[in-house]
């Protein structure tokens, strides 16, 4: 009677081991599952374009990204993160994000400040006018706002210079600025 008694509780615990194995299984198949799987699963082919200026924080950049839908899966996606230690390591600049991509991938993305470069070349001489003419024509800026931004009070004063009158001869440097923020048409901004 003993004996078939320690086989009862030899088949109840080789069967509950035998669950627990299998639960886990399924759970290791699950995260390997939402780890993989890409970021946008209804458009995997596209690309979204998102600008993502100086001193954004990281909560800013995944509020945003988060609001257009490419973080299917905010709890790994915080973990990633906090295991990248990608709070403080953030890059600004224009990325293109592609829909394929999984959450890892996103994260890295990000880290690595890989960002889009835009060529063009602005001959020495050449007015506020024609600047401003050569940007549109290369879809970097719309010359009506840049023409109105060559008189900015605010604009002048970050120049250093209390007696200038307009930004004509100054760099552009100060101009990108504002161009970030005003190309709300064409970029997703952060």
């Amino acid at each position: 009677m003993k004996l078939f008694l320690l086989n009862k509780w030899k088949v109840v615990l080789g069967g509950t081991c035998l669950i627990f194995i299998i639960c886990l299984l399924g759970l290791a198949g699950y995260i390997n599952k939402i780890y993989h799987s890409p970021i946008n699963t209804t458009n995997e082919n596209g690309s979204t374009i998102i600008l993502v200026p100086r001193g954004s924080t990281f909560d800013k950049v995944t509020a945003s990204i988060r609001e257009i839908g490419l973080i299917p899966y905010p709890r790994l996606y915080r973990y990633l993160a906090k295991q990248m230690k990608a709070h403080s390591r953030i890059q600004s600049g224009e990325f293109e994000i592609r829909h394929s991509w999984n959450t890892n991938q996103l994260l890295r993305f990000l880290i690595s400040g890989k960002s889009i470069l835009h060529r063009i070349t602005i001959p020495e001489g050449l007015n506020f006018l024609e600047i401003a003419t050569r940007l549109n024509i290369a879809n970097l800026g719309n010359k009506e706002i840049l023409l109105s931004l060559k008189n900015d009070p605010y604009l002048l004063k970050k120049t250093g210079v209390p007696e200038a009158k307009s930004l004509e001869g100054f760099y552009f440097q100060k101009l990108i600025f504002f161009l970030e923020q005003k190309q709300k048409n064409k970029f997703f901004l952060v």
